[in-house]
């Protein structure tokens, strides 16, 4: 609920709220980022199917694809959408149990 100065309330349209595991086991790298090719260090990670989305900071969502990986994989490449501008984002990477982790990476193109 958001009250402003003249007293108007509003409800947000929030539906629900996912828990965000804070993690070490994904570095986006290089930060800031000059192309659109995308990595992402994984360490230390069980096999499964990853969900992996990227998102303006307005909330807007980019891309949202799913990945196989497996325990021994330790490097993911992503390419970007060719429209995506530069700009701040945000990836969430959600593993085979729910876990979200979220990073941030700058784009600078």
């Amino acid at each position: 609920k958001n009250i402003y100065n003249n007293r108007e309330t509003k409800s947000s349209n929030i539906i629900k709220v996912e828990k965000i595991k804070n993690s070490n086991n994904y570095t986006v790298y290089p930060n800031p980022i000059n192309s659109n090719l995308l990595s992402i260090k994984l360490n230390d990670i069980q096999s499964g199917l990853y969900s992996i989305s990227l998102w303006k900071k307005t909330g807007e969502l980019m891309m949202d694809k799913n990945y196989q990986l497996f325990q021994f994989d330790n490097n993911l490449k992503i390419n970007l959408p060719a429209s995506i501008c530069a700009g701040s984002y945000l990836i969430k990477i959600k593993d085979p149990d729910g876990n979200i982790t979220i990073e941030q990476f700058i784009l600078s193109k």
